[in-house]
């Protein structure tokens, strides 16, 4: 799975709610076949990611990585060139 593959609308929250990555932002990734995802917390690791996302994940079976956006860039990239079939949600800033 190629990271440039994806669609990218960025994080969903409501107004007053610490942003996240939620259940709806990794569908497509496990649509596309994601048997890994790569998820990361931004520069500043002030990005979270919503317990019911990775509730899904663990529900799904599909291995969860949550990084610092350049630890989980490179964790991708490894995973990637080892063959598996990885998803990557990266978030640049915060």
């Amino acid at each position: 799975m190629r990271a440039a593959a994806i669609r990218g609308t960025g994080p969903r929250t409501a107004p007053g709610t610490p942003p996240g990555v939620r259940p709806g932002d990794v569908r497509e990734l496990l649509e596309r076949g994601a048997t890994v995802l790569v998820l990361s917390l931004g520069m500043d690791e002030r990005l979270r990611i919503a317990p019911p996302t990775l509730e899904l994940l663990r529900q799904t079976g599909v291995e969860a990585h949550v990084r610092e956006t350049r630890a989980a860039a490179a964790l991708y990239n490894s995973l990637a060139a080892g063959g598996r079939p990885v998803g990557g949600l990266f978030h640049s800033t915060c």
